[in-house]
């Protein structure tokens, strides 16, 4: 018989400890943060040592979490006392995966899926009863890909040359960033059911009508599965810019290709073809723009 471990990646990266399981031999009790609404516990336990130092490595995560906006170097320290606690925990018991399994959620939450998957691989390897989510396989087949796309998305940085492409537009007329050339180009990565990819598109068509003129163009990468509820917005709105479409949302080409994996995802791409930034709802859109179209 399987042991299984309800593991939520939901709640992990909304907030870390949400969903904690721990083991004692094949029973597990799930623990809450102390401000979060009771949960009936399978069964009662007396936490080890370990246990304690888990939770103390938990909370502190929890309060940087909440303090600011994480960044994985603000948590260097809590990651060398996991290590720590697995150099003194080497055998395959339940303090072990305990250690495992919140250092991997701790990856997860930090959005880097590239050493969550080491983490939880090894889980696997040391602890093959143990199911993680319905499906070991499929969850690590998850990470993995969450993994390559992040790989491809660190290479996306300002200054590094955008990677061109070949496709076609919703008229079937061939798009690639070539055709740019010595133009100011934002790459849009949306969807027509994404709400802040909607909310957006006031804003930038608002810029495009303010600096088309100037040598500033805007490419849609549509994400939608639907090309009718595409083509049905893209006239409704007036959207004036060129829109690729493949059906296949998070698995097409585009999507691959630059390892996107959420909506919307927006580059800035300079008149040299090099990335200025990836844009975020914190920055200033026009600002950006109009300093980018000031370059030669």
């Amino acid at each position: 018989m399987r042991t299984r471990i309800v593991f939520s990646l939901i709640a992990a990266s909304v907030l870390l400890g949400n969903a904690r399981l721990y083991s004692a031999e094949t029973t597990y009790k799930l623990e809450t943060p102390t401000d979060a609404p009771p949960v009936e516990a399978v069964s009662a336990t007396t936490n080890s040592a370990v246990e304690d130092a888990i939770n103390h490595l938990v909370r502190r995560s929890m309060a940087k979490i909440q303090l600011a906006k994480p960044h994985e170097s603000d948590f260097a320290a809590i990651f060398a006392e996991y290590d720590s606690l697995l150099a003194q925990n080497t055998k395959t018991n339940d303090d072990r995966l305990n250690i495992l399994i919140e250092k991997g959620k701790l990856y997860w939450t930090l959005d880097d899926p590239i050493n969550a998957y080491k983490v939880f691989k090894l889980v696997s390897e040391e602890y093959p009863d143990v199911v993680l989510e319905n499906s070991t396989t499929d969850f690590l087949a998850m990470l993995k890909d969450q993994s390559q796309r992040k790989q491809i998305r660190d290479t996306l940085t300002p200054g590094a040359p955008f990677p061109d492409f070949n496709g076609k537009d919703l008229q079937n007329k061939p798009l690639s960033l070539a055709n740019y050339k010595g133009k100011v180009v934002l790459v849009d990565f949306w969807a027509t059911w994404c709400p802040p990819c909607v909310a957006s598109v006031p804003e930038i068509q608002k810029l495009y009508n303010k600096y088309h003129s100037k040598g500033f163009e805007v490419v849609g990468i549509s994400l939608d599965e639907e090309k009718d509820a595409l083509e049905k917005f893209v006239k409704v709105r007036k959207l004036p810019w060129p829109q690729h479409f493949d059906g296949n949302r998070f698995d097409g080409p585009m999507a691959l290709k630059y390892g996107v994996n959420q909506a919307p995802t927006t580059y800035l791409i300079g008149r040299d073809g090099k990335i200025i930034k990836e844009i975020t709802p914190a920055d200033e859109l026009d600002e950006e723009i109009a300093n980018a179209l000031k370059k030669s």
